[in-house]
């Protein structure tokens, strides 16, 4: 992946809050963090905030993390920024048009992004980012890991918060760096499911084994689902940024990495889709190895049915109630009748057999 050009910090790293109030930002009951955060870049730290008022004093936040806003939240940072936050409804419309466009001197981009929700398949959620020569704002009704890491690399290098587009480059980095380790996550469960499929085998008896192991075909085809739809967004994102590179105030570094991020975007794609291609080849194998031995199960049994045919018949035979039978006064009759039973099932044991269909 692209990486910027860093500058060396030789202070320690911290994430630091700002001093004095913290109205206007709701608190996550679960995770303590804040709803609204505003991200300023002073004295060589990062420093952060959940009152819009005292982030907005002296040059301003860099970036403004808007994380499921309430109507309360979008007006303080309208308010703040001057700009029009979008809602939920606005950010999942799927028209090119929804989800990029530009207001002033500020680009919008919308696109999608998976994370681990609630349940057990992986989710998607949109996220917004804003774009201008002041500032970045993200709007996200969810929680992507990449947001975190994001966060994480802030820690490390300062020197992203010097200006929006440096912000905005960064984050784009973490999120196809992301997206490409989702992919190889995949990748490793598609080689494990392949050993286990061919090589440990599942067994069409014990119904857990190929009910599980469809089931992780299929938990694993929806991952990748995912990832194939938020690399379509960020490709659309990519191109849109590239044409308003001047509005986002990227410089010709940035461009050109905004390039290479693209070509990664193709490659993390077309990984993607040798997987679909593996996925569907298990998924039929696993099938086909299941029908496969339920067939032989059934084989057996209309076998055996066979074999118990004649036998059948010559009990039925005797069991006729017909005074001149000679059989019924003989007395071998019922030793006659049980080894001429069992010679008939050999008999048809043994053709079945030299047909090789035992």
């Amino acid at each position: 992946m692209s990486q910027l050009n860093r500058p060396r910090q030789d202070a320690p790293l911290r994430l630091r809050p700002f001093r004095g109030n913290r109205y206007g930002g709701r608190r996550d009951n679960n995770s303590g963090v804040f709803m609204l955060t505003a991200y300023r870049f002073e004295d060589g730290q990062i420093t952060t905030s959940a009152d819009m008022a005292t982030a907005a004093a002296g040059g301003g936040p860099f970036w403004i993390d808007l994380c499921d806003p309430d109507a309360g939240e979008r007006t303080l940072a309208e308010t703040a920024t001057g700009l029009e936050i979008p809602t939920r409804e606005e950010m999942i419309e799927i028209e090119s048009s929804s989800r990029l466009y530009q207001e002033g001197d500020t680009l919008f981009m919308t696109a999608t992004l998976p994370y681990a929700g609630s349940k057990a398949t992986p989710e998607a959620t949109a996220v917004t980012f804003a774009i201008n020569a002041r500032q970045m704002i993200t709007v996200r009704h969810g929680e992507p890991l990449s947001i975190e890491l994001f966060r994480q690399r802030l820690l490390k290098d300062t020197a992203i918060g010097t200006s929006p587009a440096h912000a905005l480059m960064a984050l784009l980095d973490v999120i196809v760096d992301r997206l490409a380790d989702l992919i190889e996550h995949a990748a490793g469960e598609v080689d494990r499911m392949s050993t286990t499929i061919f090589h440990e085998g599942i067994s069409a008896r014990k119904s857990g084994d190929y009910k599980n192991a469809i089931k992780k075909v299929g938990s694993t085809g929806i991952m990748i689902a995912k990832v194939h739809e938020s690399i379509a967004t960020l490709s659309r994102l990519v191109y849109f940024l590239s044409q308003g590179a001047a509005v986002a105030g990227l410089s010709k570094e940035q461009r050109a990495q905004l390039k290479g991020l693209g070509r990664d975007l193709r490659s993390i794609r077309e990984h993607g889709a040798a997987l679909d291609n593996k996925l569907n080849f298990l998924l039929d194998a696993t099938v086909g190895l299941v029908n496969l031995e339920q067939n032989q199960i059934i084989k057996i049994f209309s076998v055996v049915a066979v074999v118990f045919m004649p036998p059948t018949l010559i009990a039925s035979v005797y069991g006729m109630n017909f005074a001149d039978m000679p059989e019924l006064g003989w007395t071998l009759g019922y030793e006659f009748s049980v080894v001429l039973m069992l010679a008939s099932a050999l008999a048809t044991w043994g053709f079945f057999r030299i047909k090789k269909l035992l």
